[in-house]
């Protein structure tokens, strides 16, 4: 009985830990993260220095406390545009505006703060877009932006794949071809969950003659093509991904 009772247990920790490991993977393709250091002038670490960022659009708040090193991390964060600040009391208050982010960026942003012996701020905006020199995927985010202005024949946002290098779509088909792989090996994402027919292949909706589910171009935020070099939280596929997340509330009111 105790045997079984310790398989039991171990079973149950074994899917809980690959549950969890799921999650994070899928967190980490529908959202983004920022790290970066927060020092003083002389460069040196300022451990329990606040770094906040707030989304612009929807308020959302986000917090992270420096460590020994100084090093911060900011996790599960909606793309869209942030204001940062750090703080730490005998220091001025820094504040960095318009930070960008986009589907799966991880940008670094670093922090100095000078000394201050009253309350400051220090407002700087930060420069778009941050270059991440960490991140060797190939390939191209679609911003809302080029969405919403550029023309699209029959409104269909998968048209706008086709600015990135090495896409095509299939002219019997109609599927999203990339880097010269048949167009049943990409594999297509919305909000992190699959949109592919797990029968035919292709994206969703597809069989022979039959042209794929649509989405709303209304409904579409953004997305990411990668053809090359794509990070482990992607997979099952032979070709390339297109990563797509719909919009979400935010505090003003909007209308078509």
């Amino acid at each position: 009985m105790r045997g079984r009772a310790l398989l039991l247990r171990s079973v149950a920790l074994a899917l809980l830990l690959f549950s969890a490991a799921a999650a994070w993977a899928q967190t980490d393709v529908t959202m983004a993260r920022i790290t970066g250091t927060v020092k003083d002038e002389q460069g040196q670490p300022l451990p329990g220095a606040l770094v906040e960022a707030k989304n612009q659009e929807t308020g959302l708040m986000a917090r992270a406390v420096a460590d020994t090193n100084g090093f911060y991390r900011l996790l599960n964060l909606p793309p869209g545009v942030y204001t940062l600040t750090a703080s730490l009391s005998g220091f001025a208050t820094l504040e960095k505006s318009d930070v960008r982010l986009v589907l799966g960026s991880a940008p670094t942003v670093d922090f100095t703060l000078p000394a201050a012996t009253t309350a400051e701020t220090v407002t700087v905006t930060a420069e778009t877009p941050l270059v991440e020199v960490t991140n060797t995927t190939v390939g191209a985010t679609i911003l809302n932006e080029q969405i919403k202005s550029l023309p699209l024949n029959g409104r269909d946002f998968t048209s706008l794949v086709y600015l990135t290098p090495e896409t095509r779509r299939e002219s019997q088909r109609g599927y999203i071809s990339i880097s010269g792989q048949r167009g049943i090996n990409t594999n297509v994402t919305v909000d992190g969950v699959d949109y592919n027919n797990a029968f035919f292949g292709g994206q969703y909706g597809t069989a022979e003659g039959r042209a794929p589910l649509a989405i709303s171009q209304e409904s579409i935020k953004e997305f990411a093509v990668i053809t090359n070099g794509a990070s482990a939280e992607f997979g099952r596929s032979g070709g390339g991904f297109v990563n797509v997340i719909t919009k979400s509330g935010t505090n003003d009111i909007h209308g078509t």
